[in-house]
């Protein structure tokens, strides 16, 4: 399972949004993160001791690493196709985790819901 930021804020903030995440972990799931993800993380720290917390947290997680060389245009792709079915990406960063997702096979759990938008048109589960 590839989580999206969406997901982690709200696993870090104890929202209860975060219980199927929390629940995944508890269980062990295959559960990982991509480096837009992590960056997502890291920007939203509140000074530098936040920034290491998420950082030695973030860094605890499994990896899908992004693929520069395949994500890249995967994410242009993504953007595409949700433009020409009326959807407008939230952003380009979404589609560069739904890249990754799509070329790994990995489902991707988001609480976005233009994301999960965007991911169902690609077949991304």
């Amino acid at each position: 399972m590839l989580v999206d930021s969406s997901y982690w804020i709200a696993y870090l903030r104890g929202d209860a949004a975060a219980i199927p995440l929390r629940n995944l972990i508890e269980s062990g799931a295959d559960v990982r993160v991509t480096e837009p993800v992590i960056m997502e993380i890291l920007a939203g720290a509140r000074d530098a001791r936040d920034y290491a917390a998420l950082h030695r947290f973030m860094a605890n997680q499994t990896l899908a690493p992004f693929d520069p060389a395949s994500d890249f245009e995967g994410a242009a792709r993504a953007h595409l196709t949700a433009r020409t079915h009326g959807i407008t990406p939230g952003g380009q960063v979404d589609c560069m985790i739904i890249a990754v997702a799509a070329r790994t096979g990995l489902p991707l759990m988001t609480l976005d819901s233009q994301q999960r938008r965007v991911a169902d048109l690609i077949g991304v589960r």
